[in-house]
């Protein structure tokens, strides 16, 4: 049995347009450590659920808890500043930016702040203080960039 906290819960949550019903009572919990995969054919109402997850659409029905939170038709920015991100199939960085432009873009989106890579981040930044496994992260990845040479998106 898994004892893991609970980071998503969606309850019996609903979603049709006129008669169209494109998701119907859907329930699952996501716990710590755990990896869920979504699936089915075009048209079984994948993209809703998640729309409905980040807060592109209100469901007609359900709720939707995040670390306990009820965050069921919450606007996406809302969402988005819990710690939920969205990517799709086509990613959308900006061309003309470099790649450390990118990242701190997001970081301003994340935590309305920018930092300078360069210095004492945990001093500088509360972000990067109560996020310190993020910073790492982003931290090798522009090493690994820098190494290979590449200095833009692709």
């Amino acid at each position: 049995m898994n004892t893991a906290p609970t980071l998503l819960s969606i309850e019996n949550l609903s979603k049709s347009w006129g008669g169209v019903h494109a998701v119907r009572s859907v329930s699952f919990a996501l716990k710590a450590g755990e990896i869920l995969a979504l699936i089915g054919p075009n048209g079984a109402g994948k993209s809703t659920c998640f729309d409905m997850l980040n807060g592109q659409t209100t469901p007609a029905a359900g709720t939707i808890h995040l670390l306990g939170e009820n965050t069921t038709g919450r606007k996406p920015r809302e969402i988005w500043r819990l710690g939920v991100g969205r990517t799709f199939q086509i990613t959308a960085t900006f061309a003309t930016m470099t790649v450390r432009e990118n990242v701190q873009v997001a970081l301003v989106s994340y935590g309305r702040q920018l930092f300078n890579l360069a210095n004492d981040l945990a001093e500088q930044n509360n972000l990067a203080a109560q996020h310190p496994d993020r910073v790492k992260e982003m931290l090798a990845l522009l090493e690994k960039i820098q190494r290979d040479g590449r200095s833009r998106p692709r």
